[in-house]
Formats: structure tokens, sequence, C-alpha cells
């Protein structure tokens, strides 16, 4: 999967949220249904992603995720929405100065992006990035105290951190239980599909 675009529905079950969630298109897809639904958004438009997520916060009155990524250049986005809109938004991008742009207050799930990992294979990668021996130790403190705020500097989000975070949200990016489709042309303009 080098792209992905997404929301993920956090009430769950998955099949009661994905009742919740016809009335505004959203389709089943088949694949096995779990905790928490992941609808598979054919955009790269944040605000398209927003828009669906807003909507799934009103009807499940939950918050929601969007992620968007794109694998191959290690740019990522990260953002859970509320009934208020968005609480928190993380961005990365592999080769942007600085790396990272977060917007609102940090959350507790952060801890989960940042530690996907096991403590072993995210400072053998962080070796990768010329992290010294002294901040790789501030890496395995704050890995095992589960903080973000003990790590030396925010680490590079690999695909496989990704990956492995969507799994501690309960879903699989290879297999979206549900889909939506933004509103095409004709739908806009009179109203209907």
């Amino acid at each position: 999967m080098s792209t992905f675009s997404c929301v993920v529905a956090t009430s769950g079950p998955a099949a009661a949220a994905l009742g919740k969630l016809a009335p505004i298109g959203v389709k089943p897809t088949g694949h096995a249904l779990g905790e928490k639904l992941l609808v598979d958004v054919p955009t790269l438009e944040v605000e398209v992603l927003e828009g669906l997520a807003r909507k799934i916060v009103e009807a499940t009155n939950a918050p929601a995720f969007i992620l968007l990524g794109q694998t191959s250049a290690d740019v990522y986005v990260v953002e859970e929405l509320s009934t208020p809109g968005v609480t928190r938004r993380l961005e990365f991008s592999r080769d942007s100065e600085p790396q990272w742009t977060l917007t609102g207050a940090p959350c507790s799930w952060e801890a989960d992006l940042h530690f996907a990992l096991p403590p072993g294979e995210l400072v053998d990668a962080l070796a990768d990035f010329d992290w010294t021996d002294a901040e790789l130790e501030k890496v395995r403190a704050a890995h095992a105290a589960h903080d973000v705020a003990l790590l030396p500097r925010l680490p590079p989000l690999l695909r496989r951190t990704f990956v492995a975070f969507t799994e501690s949200l309960g879903v699989d990016l290879e297999h979206p239980g549900a889909t939506w489709k933004p509103p095409g042309l004709f739908a806009r303009l009179f109203g209907r599909s």
C-alpha cells in the first residue's frame, strides 16, 4: 500500500457504527468487521475527509480519526475530531523542515503512535537516522514510561510505525470495513445521486 485515505469511527462495535453511517452513504466492503470501523475514502483532500469525519462524529456521538498517508514519500496526517471539531492534528513529512507539524493539545493516543513499535525495533530504526546513544537511551526510557514528553525529539514516522498504530486502533488498513465516495457533480448540483 503506498497511499491511503480513510476515517476511523471509534464507536464500537463496527457493525453498530456501520448501521448508523448508512444514511450518510457509508457502505460495507464485505471485509470482516472488528471493534472499530475503518472507512476507505478515495480522496487526498483533507477537507473532504474532515467533512466525512464530522458526519461520523455526529452520527455515532464518538470521536473519529482521519488517517491519510503516502508511504513512498513518508508523508502522513493523523487527525482526531470530536464534537467541537479538530481535537489534535499531527502531520509528518520526511522531506520537510521541520518534519512534524502539530496542532491542538496533546492527546493520550500520541504515545500509541510514537511507541507503536517494540522498543528494540524503534531504537534500531532511530539508530539508522543518526540518533546519538544518549538520545536512544532517552527513547528507551520514554518508551518504557509510554510518555512522549520524555523523548529528546519526535522520531520520524515510518510506514511500519504507522501500520502498527492503526492496528492498535483496532483497524486494518489493507481491509477497510466500509467505503464512502464523495458526492459526484450531479449529486452536488441537484442534491441526489
